[in-house]
């Protein structure tokens, strides 16, 4: 074990930590070195920790366990889109090409007989294989060097999970794979001579039209969201499959469970019957959906309707309980001024603007309106293109 890792596995270390959790970190930092406790990982750990709250829970309940810098923990993994990889994929041997923090390749190793986590840097290599010990894993094998080499050594079919590091030269956030790093567009006939299965790990942010031209291969998309938050991008590819136009799967995991609805990429654009001014209730697709953009999907498999083509907003004369986002009761549309005072007394309202021409925060500055209560401020254009104001209760 290193002399740095030693610093960061030593009983006191850890009771300091756990001690000052909630702590001052600034103050610590000025504080300076206790005996057995280096201040600058001491403060690395808390902040890492305080950044794991709702994302790491099983982290935070295990004693001794190392976390990486807080940059880090931005890219990782929650416990929830790593136990959805775990049920996505199984199997007898699985390869971790971007090993880094490790939260997927521990739970990968839950799901296939052996697991492999490859990462060129000794330091998380060292760290991880600390915490997979701590967490009672002994079906993983570390290897320190890098993803290409390594795949060039594989003398069998294997199946391959890859998370490519999105910062560029200057630790800019990047989205296109030709700008992360490993370049899966330079690696991929590698990938294919060594893998029959790939499954990549994208930002939120990337183009998934762009995403598919890039990868050729993909059978399926998944995005994933966690309380209408999109979390991250899947491309499972498939190498003796080649589809021009995969389904794209959308989750949204809520407080009261899992909306999941799946589409094609390519659709035709929404049939002009399908437009309506709002009726009794509205519906505001969730993060996944609107990322994958599966308007004409919902109007052939749910009965409702768009507001606009350019407004993403469906409505029907009764309540749709398995709409895949959010539910609203319309109490009133078009309201003006006067509506305000009458509907929203109190000032205080929740604001939601699709295809507005003005921001909430204007609305707000507008109206003199405060965030809160219980009631929705939803700005929307119509189908003639004219902007309209409604307020609505939400349902869920």
């Amino acid at each position: 074990m290193s002399s740095s890792l030693n610093k960061l596995t030593n009983e006191t270390f850890h009771r300091f930590i756990s001690e000052n959790e909630n702590a001052d970190v600034t103050k610590l930092l000025l504080a300076g070195n206790k005996p057995d406790v280096d201040m600058k990982l001491a403060v690395d750990q808390i902040l890492s920790r305080l950044k794991s709250k709702g994302k790491l829970a099983s982290w935070l309940r295990q004693d001794g366990l190392i976390f990486p810098p807080p940059l880090s923990i931005e890219q990782a993994s929650s416990d929830l889109t790593a136990a959805y990889k775990s049920e996505l994929l199984s199997g007898d041997h699985l390869v971790d090409l971007t090993g880094g923090m490790g939260v997927d390749t521990l739970a990968f190793a839950t799901s296939f007989e052996r697991v492999t986590y490859v990462e060129p840097d000794p330091w998380l290599c060292e760290v991880f294989e600390h915490n997979a010990l701590q967490l009672g894993h002994d079906n993983i094998s570390i290897v320190n060097q890098r993803s290409e080499d390594y795949l060039k050594t594989i003398d069998s079919k294997v199946t391959c999970y890859i998370d490519p590091a999105r910062r560029g030269n200057f630790k800019q956030k990047v989205f296109q794979f030709e700008d992360c790093s490993p370049d899966l567009t330079e690696m991929l006939i590698l990938l294919k001579e060594k893998s029959e299965r790939v499954l990549v790990k994208a930002s939120p942010m990337i183009d998934l039209t762009e995403g598919i031209r890039a990868l050729k291969y993909v059978d399926l998309v998944h995005i994933l969201s966690i309380k209408n938050d999109c979390k991250e991008v899947l491309f499972d590819l498939h190498f003796n499959v080649k589809k021009n136009n995969p389904a794209i799967k959308t989750v949204n995991y809520t407080d009261q469970g899992i909306e999941s609805f799946t589409f094609d990429l390519i659709q035709a654009k929404v049939d002009l019957n399908c437009f309506s001014e709002p009726k009794s209730y509205l519906y505001e697709p969730n993060a996944s959906v609107l990322k994958g953009g599966g308007f004409a999907s919902i109007c052939s498999s749910f009965p409702v309707y768009k507001i606009q083509q350019n407004t993403h907003l469906f409505t029907s004369d009764f309540i749709i309980e398995e709409f895949p986002g959010r539910k609203f009761i319309v109490l009133k549309d078009g309201i003006t001024k006067a509506d305000i005072e009458t509907f929203i007394p109190d000032k205080k309202v929740n604001i939601i603007t699709r295809n507005y021409p003005i921001k909430p925060e204007e609305i707000k500055k507008k109206y003199k309106l405060k965030d809160g209560g219980n009631q929705y401020l939803i700005g929307y254009r119509n189908m003639e293109n004219k902007a309209k104001l409604l307020v609505a209760g939400r349902l869920n």
